[in-house]
């Protein structure tokens, strides 16, 4: 059986995944467009943007055969891992995934954390807390970011395109001290939406 989430190892010779160095918790910069390797300036799309990493084999002759346009879109960065639209998967500071629709594909990753107000575990709070998290996104037609706001529950839901993103667990569970971006990782899943928006 085919496994729902495939990580790529770095190639030898240390060579085949771009990674993105993450930014710090409550940094507030909205890092669209902010690259580690082959850095491009915030919006731009299609044939002007620059490109970065390898090919992603087969899924561009893909999307071709469901009837996208991939005309302007020759290469495409090499994800940390891909995982089936609709499927559970791990995302943690640094790594770049990739969701493929069935006309469209979705680059995900976690930019920076902001405000972490959950109630630490086993204890009690007057209030319930929530964590900030902003995620960078790109599609076959365009890219930017977006700020989710978790409940301590860990589900939320946000669109980007044609795409539905939700979150359903942030790990630590909740904030006792100063937690390093590194150690957060979030279970979430992408699906094509229902109803996306006349053009995507």
């Amino acid at each position: 059986m085919t496994p729902m989430v495939v990580r790529h190892p770095p190639a030898p010779g240390g060579r085949g995944r771009t990674r993105r160095a993450p930014r710090p918790p409550g940094s507030g910069q909205s890092g669209r467009g902010q690259w580690s390797s082959g850095q491009r300036g915030a919006g731009q799309s299609g044939s002007g943007r620059t490109v970065r990493g390898f090919a992603v084999a087969g899924l561009l002759a893909g999307l071709a055969a469901g009837g996208c346009n991939t005309s302007t879109t020759a290469t495409l960065p090499t994800p940390d891992f891909r995982a089936a639209a609709g499927a559970s998967f791990p995302l943690r500071a640094g790594d770049l995934g990739l969701v493929v629709g069935s006309a469209n594909y979705l680059f995900v990753s976690l930019g920076s954390v902001g405000l972490d107000t959950r109630c630490p575990p086993a204890e009690t709070c007057d209030s319930p807390g929530f964590l900030d998290l902003d995620l960078d996104l790109e599609t076959r037609d365009n890219l930017g970011s977006i700020r989710l706001r978790v409940p301590e529950s860990g589900e939320s839901v946000g669109t980007h395109g044609a795409f539905e993103i939700r979150t359903h667990r942030v790990e630590p569970a909740g904030r006792r001290g100063p937690i390093p971006l590194t150690d957060y990782v979030v279970e979430m899943s992408v699906r094509e939406r229902a109803d996306p928006p006349a053009g995507e």
